[in-house]
């Protein structure tokens, strides 16, 4: 599913006119050029409801939208959130719709300015085909 998520991602034009190809698992490397995301498992996996395992793993994922103005990584946030709002197959993985859970602004102060971050929390819902 990460993998399939990440090519997801990647393939969408709205992201991918913002922030290219830098979508990515696990920490922005500093030197890393901007925009970016990166996306992080927070929690999850298949709840088990009355009559039985449901058809769709839900995961909560973590998506950080990194750039250089407030304004570039909203319009990140927008378009991840835009990208992975409907069903769609990528990579062998059926994904459900997906929704928000979280939304915050988390800027940091670096040495030669501030870095804008957006982080969103995504519950994607997706099962292996």
């Amino acid at each position: 599913m990460k993998m399939a998520l990440r090519a997801r991602l990647r393939a969408d034009s709205g992201v991918a006119a913002i922030a290219g190809m830098r979508v990515d698992w696990g920490l922005r490397p500093q030197w890393a050029k901007l925009p970016a995301v990166t996306l992080t498992m927070v929690a999850g996996g298949r709840d088990r409801l009355l009559g039985g395992a449901p058809d769709l793993a839900a995961q909560t994922v973590q998506a950080d939208c990194w750039a250089q103005t407030y304004a570039e990584a909203d319009a990140l946030g927008e378009a991840v959130i835009a990208a992975i709002a409907v069903p769609a197959t990528q990579g062998g993985i059926r994904f459900g719709n997906a929704s928000v859970s979280g939304d915050r602004d988390l800027p940091e102060v670096v040495s030669d300015g501030v870095l804008h971050r957006r982080s969103i929390d995504l519950i994607v819902r997706w099962a292996a085909e």
